[in-house]
């Protein structure tokens, strides 16, 4: 009799074991649960954006008008202060009166960063496809910077929430110089549909092989004529 309660007991806990989630798994969302209610967010000012659309896929965060987006293998960062893209007025090819305004305002992925146990995997391509997507349904132009980066606080192989959080340190990470490696990035952006730019009278820090622009099918006549302005040719001797 003793010998049947443990036998049922045995079978009971193993029940139980397969019901449940690994509890790794419960804190992971928990985590993410909580940090997409960690800020308070005016969707009337967002409506129509890429990253409102975006929010409707992953896990997020918001700091002022930065997007932090989280999946189970990755973080990246989208920032919706509506970043200038402006004509090239020398170029010949188009003029002010052609475009009309010389200027239009666009979302952009300003980093992206896959944890090292999931790379070669597919995950940034995933992303990215998503967010073309999310700018395919909402009409609007993102812009994608080549900016590789490697983390230099706290890390971990698999969990993109100690990332990212050692990401927003901001002294926790160093950006690669590296022209070559800036172009691979450039080319995989390209290869799923973005355009290499010339957006250095706005650019900061970055060179013009780091800019990348994605323009939808539904984009408006004149930000395909701005586009069309300020298309850099390095691509054609890139790797």
């Amino acid at each position: 009799m003793r010998k049947d309660k443990r036998r049922k007991s045995n079978t009971e806990k193993t029940r139980k074991r397969k019901d449940r989630p690994a509890q790794r798994n419960v804190k992971s969302v928990r985590n993410e649960k909580n940090l997409a209610k960690s800020d308070k967010i005016n969707w009337d000012q967002y409506e129509g954006t890429i990253s409102a659309q975006l929010c409707e896929q992953y896990h997020y965060r918001k700091d002022n008008d930065e997007f932090y987006f989280i999946t189970p293998k990755a973080f990246f960062v989208v920032d919706e202060r509506a970043l200038p893209v402006t004509c090239k007025l020398e170029d010949d090819r188009r003029t002010v009166k052609e475009i009309g305004n010389s200027t239009f305002y666009c979302s952009i992925i300003r980093s992206l960063y896959v944890c090292e146990r999931y790379r070669g995997q597919g995950v940034q391509k995933g992303i990215l496809k998503s967010v073309i997507g999310a700018s395919e349904k909402t009409g609007k132009c993102i812009l994608a910077i080549a900016d590789p980066f490697r983390l230099t606080g706290r890390t971990h192989k698999k969990n993109p929430l100690i990332c990212l959080n050692s990401f927003l340190e901001g002294d926790a990470y160093e950006t690669f110089k590296d022209k070559e490696l800036i172009r691979l990035q450039s080319k995989r952006f390209q290869k799923l549909g973005f355009q290499s730019i010339d957006w250095t009278v706005h650019a900061q820090i970055t060179e013009k092989e780091s800019h990348n622009i994605y323009v939808p099918e539904n984009a408006g006549p004149e930000e395909k004529m701005i586009v069309e302005s300020i298309k850099d040719g390095w691509k054609e001797t890139a790797l």
